[in-house]
């Protein structure tokens, strides 16, 4: 290309890119200011104190530093009645726990702040909360459920479909309650004993370890016996292992708002799954406020 005319391509280039950069203008958009909501969460166990967590909702365009993600109302009035009219006020309380950190494996010391009551929950009554914080006010009712209690531990043989081989699978039974709409969730403590050859004494060392698994059981038919898969034992692992069982009935609003959670977690990652809105039984808020009862644990050695 002759000299002459790659000079006017680069005349002409530059003349674009200073048209462009020339029309460009920076518009402002006046967003209406955000009113955000109050976050209740407050899951209760059968006779005991009760714990509300409080926090609030973030709007989609503000900014949160990461050191800050863990925000709690700390000025908030919480109070919750029965049906007789007894009112118990809860007290601010801190407690701090260890979580993941965003950076790296190491983890984070937290610093948790709830609201702690003074009397225990109990079965057969309905209870009122009501949060209030500066101009906003929420509330919720909830009744603490009876307990199930597990039937039977199933053993069954099941061949993997996919190399043939045949492993134990462990169920429970139990009957639905009849007349109520229920959720609820099966969980396993697993205490495992194996032995470890200490380096430091040349002494073998007994270790104890002790992990667990919830989950949820969606809404049923009512008074159905259900069946609930629990844990599985293969032909190569070789546990010396005690496994304690129970199931616990959730408050239907408590239920019903972790089921929403659970599918939001999973559908989050799908570019092709509509939103999940959560499911909430506060008023004028977000969140839950419910109770649940557990059954007597059955264990299992190995």
């Amino acid at each position: 290309m002759p000299s002459h005319c790659y000079k006017s391509w680069l005349c002409l280039l530059y003349l674009g890119m200073g048209l462009l950069v020339s029309c460009q203008k920076t518009i402002q958009i006046d967003l209406e200011n955000y009113e955000s909501k109050i976050v209740v969460y407050s899951e209760n166990e059968r006779d005991s104190l009760p714990e509300v967590y409080l926090s609030e909702t973030q709007s989609y365009f503000g900014y949160q530093e990461v050191q800050n993600r863990y925000q709690f109302l700390k000025d908030a009035s919480v109070s919750i009645r029965d049906e007789d009219g007894d009112i118990q006020t809860l007290i601010p309380t801190i407690r701090y726990d260890s979580i993941p950190s965003w950076m790296g494996n190491e983890r984070d010391s937290v610093e948790i702040y709830y609201y702690k009551g003074t009397k225990p929950l109990t079965t057969a009554k309905t209870y009122k909360l009501v949060v209030s914080h500066k101009n906003r006010e929420v509330d919720a009712e909830m009744q603490i459920p009876t307990p199930v209690q597990i039937k039977e531990l199933m053993e069954e043989e099941i061949s993997d479909p996919f190399n043939g081989e045949s492993y134990k699978q462990y169920s429970i039974k139990f009957d639905d309650a009849k007349g109520s709409k229920d959720y609820y969730r099966v969980g396993v403590i697993i205490e495992s004993y194996y032995t470890n050859w200490n380096p430091d004494t040349g002494d073998t060392d007994t270790i104890r370890y002790f992990s667990s698994n919830l989950s949820v059981v969606s809404e049923i038919t009512d008074g159905a016996e259900l069946k609930a898969p629990v844990f599985s034992i293969y032909p190569f692992s070789s546990p010396q292992e005690k496994y304690k069982i129970f199931i616990q009935r959730l408050s239907y609003g408590l239920g019903n708002y972790m089921e929403s959670v659970n599918a939001q977690s999973m559908n989050g990652s799908d570019p092709f799954t509509e939103p999940t809105i959560l499911r909430s039984n506060i008023r004028n808020g977000i969140g839950a406020f419910g109770g649940y009862a557990t059954s007597d644990t059955i264990y299992k050695e190995f």
